[in-house]
C-alpha cells in the first residue's frame, strides 16, 4: 500500500484554486502569500499572478519554484496563506 502523502482540506486548495485562477483574493501587499504543507512560505508576485503564471519564491531562501499551472502549484502542496 503506498503512503498517502499529507495535503490541506478540499476547501483551502480550492479557495487557492479561485483566488488564483479567478482572481478571487485581494492581495494586501505586492504580492500574495502562500504557505506548503511542509511548512515552508512563499510569495507570488502580483505581476506573476496578473500574468497568470505560477512562479514563486521562497521566503526563506529566495529558490524560485515554478508550476505548470494552479493544479500543479496545489500538488506540490502549496495554497494561500
Amino acid at each position: 500500500m503506498d503512503k498517502e502523502r499529507a495535503r490541506w482540506s478540499e476547501d483551502a486548495e480550492s479557495a487557492t484554486r479561485a483566488a488564483l485562477d479567478e482572481f478571487a483574493a485581494l492581495p494586501a501587499a505586492d504580492f500574495l502569500a502562500l504557505k506548503n504543507i511542509n511548512g515552508r512560505f512563499a510569495t507570488l508576485s502580483i505581476e506573476n499572478w496578473l500574468a497568470r503564471r505560477a512562479r514563486i519564491v521562497d521566503r526563506a531562501n529566495g529558490e524560485e519554484m515554478s508550476f505548470a499551472d494552479t493544479d500543479e502549484l496545489i500538488g506540490a502542496g502549496w495554497v494561500i496563506d
